[in-house]
């Protein structure tokens, strides 16, 4: 049973005088462990479909399936509820709480985990140590350079184990050896956990990350690059 399937998904927007069609009828099928690569210029429309893969807004046409349970017979509270046990998201804007420190910020990926808060502190330690950046536990966002921030994110996303990663622009903007240390991240939850991903990016994604698949969104089509 495959993870994750996209049937003939389509989605509009509004516009003045019409309506904009920015993906046209897209299929694709995600297994356990398996991973795929979209590429594309920006404005090609690679946020929108992680949006909709998220379950965070709604196709205008087409069916998106979760182990055979489709997203259209889905509560908005069960789609949260999705997002929260079994999908990952790492957003191009890291999205961390200004307010906290790197190390809380990534505790805060683990609230919907039973476990107790010494655990989840020594866990977030561990992986932030990991991702080079013991130094930086008790930093604001503000004081990380924007290497930093991301490494932050992908760790909170990460820690949790999601089945599926959805990942927009995980290296973008990003120094080569920061790139690497991200890509390695995301190597290793593939290894471990058996998660899936679903990477957008319009640069060079480091070719160091074995995608099983890579595509180019173009014209709103998937087509294989």
């Amino acid at each position: 049973m495959s993870l994750v399937v996209c049937q003939n998904v389509t989605k509009k927007f509004k516009v003045r005088g019409g309506c904009k069609v920015v993906l046209n009828r897209v299929n694709l099928s995600l297994d356990k462990g398996e991973t795929a690569l979209i590429t594309g210029r920006n404005g090609a429309g690679k946020s929108v479909f992680l949006s909709l893969v998220s379950g965070l807004d709604r196709p205008s046409g087409g069916e998106i399936c979760w182990r055979n349970r489709r997203y259209s017979d889905l509560s908005n509270h069960q789609l949260s509820r999705l997002r929260a046990c079994e999908i990952g998201m790492i957003f191009q804007n890291h999205n961390l709480i200004p307010s906290w420190t790197a190390l809380e910020n990534v505790e805060a990926g683990m609230i919907h985990m039973s476990c107790s808060h010494r655990k989840r502190r020594d866990a977030a330690m561990e992986w932030l140590s990991e991702a080079g950046l013991q130094d930086k536990m008790d930093e604001l966002p503000h004081q990380l350079s924007m290497g930093e921030q991301q490494r932050v994110a992908v760790v909170r996303t990460l820690i949790r184990k999601p089945q599926l990663v959805l990942a927009d622009e995980p290296t973008g903007d990003l120094d080569e050896e920061t790139a690497q240390v991200i890509v390695q991240m995301l190597t290793r939850a593939v290894r471990e956990n058996q998660s899936s991903f679903l990477i957008a990016t319009h640069g060079n994604f480091p070719t160091s990350f074995n995608a099983k698949y890579i595509m180019q969104l173009r014209d709103g089509m998937l087509v294989p690059e």
